[in-house]
């Protein structure tokens, strides 16, 4: 992009999931977005696995507002998918072990409650596949599940803006942006309002300052198991995923830490034996990647309005849940700036 001004109705700051869902909700409404974004090494949103499961936690409860988030996130990636001409919603049954009797007891405790119904498979099956995982005693069986495709989702949307002249790969400088009355401009732009996306650098965004998260660490591994005919996403000690292709992504917590680090070889045998205890047919690893995401104390995500400038917003903080709470968010937020109103509330 070369001139002396470009005019946007919206400028983001992220190409991560929060950026992309809210660059995609506002073109999907006639805006002209601008989005901005350097390309982090370590962003989330590049080594997320993009799983949505309908029931977690060892009580086996539903996620948080899921049956409030789960319409609008298969509506929206849908949506996407019509837009793009890719696909990146994948529907896939996760069966978990249930480890003892208490936990036997809380999962037929659920299947029994009528508000669960939908979301559970009355006999767990892994027939198809019980010869390459060991994972032992009784298990459970999760419906309505699915795997987003983060990675071909940003990457597909980053592309599709750039051809229309609506993305600069540029690392964000607040000190040069101008914040005017009813204009925000930044070098050879202006928009109406700028959106904050920023992932685990929000943290240093001195419009919002103490947003109220932490930065956690994890580590996603990639692994190939040849001809394999596991079809459905498995939680053990650790979650296993299907990519397609023979392809498996691996992954467990998130620990805190102020920065990334070097991923080191203690580290890569220990999750390669962690790996080893589950999948009982060979393997090999392909890649091991390092992410930092940033996490609020509530798990719940930052939608933020500016006191001083209301059309300055903060957007972050999705978390493990993102995939199916950032649509929701995204199309709240959208729907506000449609509107012009000044108080933005979120609607849970």
């Amino acid at each position: 992009m070369t001139g002396t001004k470009y005019v946007f109705d919206d400028i983001i700051v992220g190409g991560g999931l929060a950026g992309c869902l809210m660059a995609f909700e506002l073109i999907s409404n006639g805006r002209k977005v601008l989005l901005i974004d350097e390309g982090q090494a370590h962003s989330s949103s590049a080594v997320a696995a993009g799983i949505i499961n309908p029931i977690t936690g060892k009580k086996y409860i539903k996620s948080w507002n899921i049956d409030l988030f789960l319409p609008q996130a298969v509506k929206t990636y849908r949506e996407i998918e019509k837009l793009l001409g890719i696909t990146i919603l994948y529907e896939k049954n996760i069966v978990r072990s249930l480890p003892d009797i208490s936990a036997e007891n809380q999962w037929e405790s659920r299947k029994l409650d009528e508000n669960y119904t939908n979301f559970i498979k009355e006999n767990a099956d892994i027939s198809d596949f019980q010869n390459e995982v060991n994972i032992s005693g009784n298990l459970a069986e999760i419906r309505q599940a699915y795997r987003i495709d983060i990675l071909t989702f940003i990457t597909s949307l980053c592309r599709y803006l750039e051809e229309k002249g609506g993305f600069l790969h540029h690392t964000f400088d607040v000190n040069l942006l101008k914040i005017e009355d009813k204009q925000i401009g930044y070098l050879h732009f202006s928009a109406s309002n700028i959106i904050f996306c920023e992932g685990h650098k929000g943290i240093a965004n001195p419009l919002f300052p103490d947003p109220g998260f932490a930065l956690t660490r994890g580590e996603a591994t990639i692994i190939n198991i040849p001809e394999s005919r596991i079809s459905k996403m498995i939680k053990d000690e650790i979650f296993l995923v299907p990519f397609g292709n023979d392809l498996f992504w691996v992954g467990g917590g998130y620990e805190n830490v102020s920065y990334p680090e070097e991923i080191t070889s203690n580290h890569k045998k220990i999750v390669k034996k962690v790996i080893s205890s589950l999948v009982k047919v060979p393997f090999e690893t392909v890649e091991v990647k390092s992410a930092v995401r940033p996490t609020t104390k509530s798990r719940r995500p930052l939608v933020k309005q500016h006191e001083m400038y209301p059309h300055v917003y903060y957007f972050n903080g999705l978390g493990t849940k993102g995939s199916s709470i950032g649509p929701y968010i995204a199309h709240q937020l959208a729907q506000h700036l449609l509107s012009e109103n000044n108080t933005f509330e979120i609607v849970w």
